[in-house]
């Protein structure tokens, strides 16, 4: 997604912590990719808890999960595509470069869950 437009809507997301946010903003993917994913997250021991631990999806490079041991952490590997690190959608509007009146728009929906992107 483009940041320059003035301001204007570029999509509309719901997540579990930042990641998808990361990979759409900053990896600039599309939100098929930042959707799908693998996903780490600061696991809290109760609701409302700071977190205590880091619980890592098992599709990860297994140089990030060693690195992250090398610096004294002590992920949690789970499996992939885990339900327990939530569910997210996306829709994101695209605008034509050459046209930017344009709009078309780009849906995805997480393989951890149940459900289709739709549109009204």
């Amino acid at each position: 997604p483009q940041a320059d437009w003035e301001g204007a809507l570029q999509g509309m997301a719901a997540a579990l912590g930042g990641a998808l946010a990361l990979g759409l903003v900053d990896g600039g993917v599309d939100v098929a990719t930042a959707v799908a994913a693998p996903r780490w997250s600061a696991t809290p021991p109760a609701h409302l808890a700071p977190p205590d631990r880091t619980e890592i999806e098992d599709r990860y490079h297994p140089d990030v999960i060693a690195g992250l041991r090398d610096r004294g952490q002590d992920p949690q590997v789970i499996g992939p595509w885990s339900s327990a690190m939530g569910h997210a959608h996306a829709i994101e509007i695209v605008r034509d470069a050459a046209d930017p009146t344009a709009l078309t728009f780009a849906a995805a929906t997480d393989p951890r869950s149940e459900g289709l992107p739709g549109a009204c």
